[in-house]
């Protein structure tokens, strides 16, 4: 049986047995379309059923651009601050007392000596690993792994600040989809790993997420 079609007498079977809502059906429905690269893709790896108190105190800081990494990007430090951004954000969502950073910092051990100084309990250091943002692609160029679809890497680490110990990884994953080439954008395929962290951090999981890690 291929994938799609297991796929597919899955949710039928949840469908018939009333275990998943029309708002979850959606969800899985999108699912699908993921899997098979018609639309964006996004993956968080990396996953522990471990929550933090959100009455913790955090740090984000802006990590410092590696023009290697990105090396069509000719403003790396400003794509690196808008993901630091970005993270920041979502976090604040769930954690309220989150503090970001105003300069960068050159290295975690440097990040780490700056959130000690502020006071608070743990450190995030979001670090990019790749930035393709294709321009202006052909129709023949849409194929994964061709011009045309946007790729995005990134790392984001948490420390405890008071004994410096690396607490987790996470790896953020996300490729523009056959359908969605010229309308994404590298910083839009990180919002939903990055919701999804969060959301898992803080003990706020949503059920569509559970019903669609199944497929």
């Amino acid at each position: 049986m291929t994938r799609i079609r297991a796929w597919s007498m899955g949710l039928l079977v949840l469908s018939l047995t009333g275990c998943v809502t029309p708002k979850d059906q959606q969800g899985l429905a999108m699912s699908g379309l993921r899997s098979w690269h018609f639309l964006a893709t996004e993956d968080v790896l990396g996953r522990e059923n471990w929550t933090l108190d959100n009455r913790a105190k955090f740090f984000v800081v802006i990590a410092p651009a590696d023009s290697s990494l990105m090396p069509q990007q000719k403003d790396g430090a400003k794509i690196n601050r808008h993901f630091a951004e970005q993270t920041y954000a979502h976090f604040r969502q769930w954690f309220p007392n989150i503090v970001f950073s105003d300069g960068i910092a050159l290295s975690q051990q440097q990040a780490l000596e700056q959130a000690r100084q502020q006071g608070v309990d743990y450190l995030i250091y979001p670090q990019l690993e790749r930035w393709d943002d294709a321009q202006a692609p052909g129709i023949g160029q849409i194929l994964p792994g061709a011009g045309g679809i946007d790729h995005v890497a990134a790392i984001i680490t948490l420390t405890d600040v008071a004994t410096g110990r690396t607490l987790q990884n996470w790896e953020l994953q996300g490729q523009s989809g056959l359908l969605t080439a010229f309308s994404d954008a590298p910083s839009r395929l990180v919002d939903e790993s990055l919701t999804e962290l969060a959301e898992r951090l803080s003990g706020h999981a949503s059920q569509k997420r559970r019903w669609a890690e199944w497929f």
